[in-house]
């Protein structure tokens, strides 16, 4: 059974208007077109949707919207695929007793990959979509940031638009990690044990993590005026995240009360609306929360925000 208590999230918003009634409809419809299948020959990558809950590909608890997409991609060490490719161009050049030229060699080399990748082994993900008209969010877990694009962008040829982008904080995450760092957190957030720098040039780029937060080494750092990029945080009562500069969350463990709380729902179905229910309220908490500490959310073009500073259309 699918668990909504995602690992990661990234969060976007609407920006602009959209009517959802009329996109859950159309979501209802059209899914099922888009169903995942899995790779064919000489396919590296797929992706689809699958039934969240029985034969339903779109599951609605109290207007929140859950998709469920699977990914899968096959492939090829690019080591391998140039030593077996030489080997082949060694061979028929010696059956013709001449050289292959660059459109043979690039023949050969896609019937080889074709070859490779039937035989390679499926690497499989599964990702959660949460559409909630209440916050205007979207909500995308169990994804790094380029699948969840490729899971936006399966949502919005599904719909023929999805007019969101990534939500952006008034006040960057990165200086608000810093201070915290070393300020301290306020409730209800409490500092974990996990943190990693970046340097304010581009040339000092370079991540470095630590276990510990408080030694002489973290100080060194911020002495050098070194920003944090990622923070672990703990949500007191609700989950322990990884906080990263682009307001994204990795590292999420729910606490155990939660996850547990209807563990003695044997219906199965009002289990894992029982379940949504409860994540997307603690979900919209924790982004709520944090957006508050950071200045809140920042303006659209269409909320009065500046058209130079206007963000961008995923």
């Amino acid at each position: 059974m699918l668990t909504p208590f995602v690992k990661s999230l990234r969060v976007y918003r609407f920006s602009k208007p959209v009517d959802h009634d009329a996109m859950l409809e159309k979501l209802m419809q059209e899914c099922s077109t888009f169903a995942f299948t899995p790779c064919t020959y000489g396919q590296k990558s797929r992706i689809g949707f699958q039934p969240f809950m029985g034969e339903n590909f779109v599951h609605v608890v109290e207007g929140t919207i859950f998709l469920k997409i699977m990914s899968e991609s096959r492939k090829v060490p690019a080591k391998n695929l140039r030593k077996e490719l030489n080997r082949r161009i060694e061979v028929q050049e010696d059956q013709i007793a001449r050289k292959l030229t660059r459109a043979e060699k690039n023949a050969l080399k896609d019937t080889l990959e074709g070859e490779l990748l039937e035989k390679a082994f499926p690497t499989e993900s599964v990702s959660v979509v949460v559409i909630d008209p209440r916050y205007d969010m979207v909500l995308v877990g169990n994804a790094t940031a380029k699948q969840s694009e490729n899971c936006l962008a399966l949502v919005r040829k599904t719909l023929g638009s999805l007019p969101i982008v990534p939500v952006s904080t008034n006040q960057p995450p990165q200086t608000l990690m810093t201070n915290w760092l070393r300020e301290g957190a306020p409730r209800p957030f409490i500092l974990g044990e996990k943190l990693a720098f970046a340097g304010m040039r581009e040339a000092s780029k370079a991540r470095v993590q630590y276990d510990d937060l408080h030694n002489v080494v973290t100080e060194a750092h911020l002495n050098d005026g070194e920003v944090v990029t990622q923070l672990q945080l703990i949500l007191v009562e609700t989950c322990v995240f990884t906080l990263h500069e682009d307001f994204s969350f990795t590292g999420m463990r729910w606490d155990d009360m939660i996850r547990d709380q209807n563990m003695d729902e044997f219906d199965e179905y009002a289990r894992v609306d029982a379940d949504c229910l409860l994540f997307i309220n603690h979900a919209r908490q924790l982004i709520a929360q944090l957006a508050a500490q950071l200045g809140g959310i920042e303006k659209l073009v269409s909320e009065g925000k500046p058209e130079a500073e206007a963000d961008h259309d995923v």
